[in-house]
């Protein structure tokens, strides 16, 4: 009976020894697989921390284009208001030359009709002192 407890005791010693054993390898596979599991955990981190700060670097990026088209759009609005305000201001200068020119040439047309009225009652003139010493020649 010694015996067989003594075998009995050498192989739960044994048993104990395996499963220890076993214990050990499972506690050292799971902290291995805990450092793997961190590892990758920390990339991920890395990663996303990389990915928000190019998002980041993005929307600076927007605003600052986003900036400068408010800009470029307020200067071309600019710009056109000043051709469209020379552009006006042009037109109104013609308007006041052709005036001018206008006025002129309406005057010079009045000169002209004075001019033509006075030659036309000299010639009126001239008809009747031609006419009255024909007359004045015909008595004699």
């Amino acid at each position: 009976a010694r015996a067989k407890e003594q075998e009995l005791e050498s192989k739960l010693s044994e048993e104990g020894q395996a499963a220890r054993n076993a214990t050990a390898k499972l506690q050292e596979a799971l902290s291995s697989s805990e450092r793997d599991a961190d590892s990758r955990v920390q990339a991920l981190k890395q990663r996303l921390d990389e990915a928000n700060a190019a998002e980041e670097d993005l929307r600076a990026r927007l605003a600052k284009l986003k900036n400068r088209s408010r800009d470029a759009e307020a200067r071309l609005n600019s710009k056109l208001a000043e051709e469209r305000k020379a552009s006006s201001e042009e037109a109104e200068e013609l308007k006041a030359e052709l005036s001018r020119e206008a006025q002129n040439a309406s005057r010079e047309e009045a000169a002209l009709q004075a001019q033509r009225s006075k030659a036309e009652d000299e010639e009126a003139a001239l008809r009747q002192a031609l006419s009255e010493a024909r007359a004045a020649a015909n008595r004699t």
